[in-house]
C-alpha cells in the first residue's frame, strides 16, 4: 500500500478529475440527469435562482426531463399524493415540445376564478439544462381550473387547447395505470 501522502495525492487527483468532469459536461453543453422523484408530491415548488424562470415557466433548451406522477387521496389538509410512475425523457424533439406546451398555458386570470375541484393526480417535471440549471414545474392534472407553477411564475389550466393538449400529453408520457409503478424507459 502506498504511503499516506501518495494516497492522499491520488485521492485529491481523482476528486479533481471527477469535479472537472462535471464542469466539463456543463461546459460541453451536456445536461446532467434530473434528480430522482421525491416519494411524495411536494406541497410547494421553491423558485429557481435562474433568471429565465422568472419569465418562462419552462425555459427552452432542456437536456433531460424526469416526469414524476403522483396520485392519492385529498384530505382537508395538504395533498398527500404518492409517487405512482416516473419517466426520463431525453429525445430533443420531445423536450422541446413539452417545454413549449408548458409555456403556452394561459396566465392566471385576474381576479382568479373560484376553483371547486383540487385534483388528486399531479406531475412534477424535473428539468435539467446543459448549463447546470435545474427547474421544477408542478402540474395538477385537472382539465381546468388548476395552477401550474415553477415557484417563480404560475400559469393556469383551463378548457383551452393548450391546457387540454398538455394534460393529455402528460397522461400519455407518464403512462399511469392503477396498480403499476416504476420507471418507464427513457425516451431518447
Amino acid at each position: 500500500m502506498p504511503p499516506l501522502p501518495i494516497r492522499a495525492a491520488v485521492l485529491l487527483g481523482a476528486c479533481a478529475v471527477l469535479g472537472a468532469g462535471t464542469s466539463a459536461a456543463a461546459a460541453a453543453g451536456v445536461a446532467q440527469a434530473p434528480p430522482r422523484c421525491p416519494s411524495v408530491v411536494p406541497s410547494s415548488v421553491r423558485p429557481s435562482h435562474w433568471a429565465a424562470t422568472r419569465q418562462t415557466l419552462a425555459p427552452p433548451g432542456a437536456g433531460a426531463i424526469r416526469l414524476c406522477r403522483y396520485s392519492g387521496a385529498i384530505r382537508s389538509g395538504p395533498i398527500t399524493g404518492r409517487l405512482v410512475s416516473r419517466r426520463l425523457l431525453e429525445r430533443p424533439s420531445l423536450l422541446a415540445a413539452l417545454t413549449s406546451d408548458l409555456d403556452e398555458l394561459p396566465p392566471i386570470p385576474n381576479p382568479p376564478p373560484p376553483c371547486p375541484f383540487i385534483p388528486a393526480d399531479q406531475v412534477l417535471a424535473l428539468l435539467a439544462y446543459p448549463g447546470g440549471q435545474r427547474v421544477r414545474v408542478l402540474v395538477p392534472l385537472a382539465g381546468s381550473c388548476a395552477v401550474v407553477t415553477n415557484g417563480s411564475i404560475s400559469r393556469f389550466t383551463d378548457e383551452d387547447v393548450a391546457s387540454t393538449q398538455l394534460i393529455a400529453e402528460l397522461d400519455q408520457l407518464t403512462g399511469y395505470r392503477a396498480g403499476s409503478t416504476g420507471e418507464r424507459g427513457s425516451s431518447s
